[in-house]
């Protein structure tokens, strides 16, 4: 995956929650390294890709954005 669609999920990300501040709470990360993630600067951490792949997945805010990569979302739980 590029880090053009990381980019663009990180930044979909924050302003669906209405700031950077707002998602890095709830992914538990910085607001710096959501930025740097954002801007293409690092890529994020695996763990944290399936966390906004699982943000995703919310019908509020996933139906206005394109299917992420399977391997980005959860597996489902049996």
């Amino acid at each position: 995956m590029d880090s053009e669609l990381y980019a663009s999920t990180i930044s979909d990300a924050a302003e669906y929650f209405e700031g950077y501040g707002t998602l890095a709470v709830i992914l538990n990360v910085s607001v710096d390294d959501l930025r740097r993630w954002a801007t293409g600067e690092s890529y994020p951490p695996a763990d944290v890709l399936r966390r906004i792949g699982n943000l995703a997945l919310r019908p509020d805010w996933g139906a206005k954005r394109e299917p992420m990569p399977l391997e980005l979302t959860a597996k489902p739980q049996r």
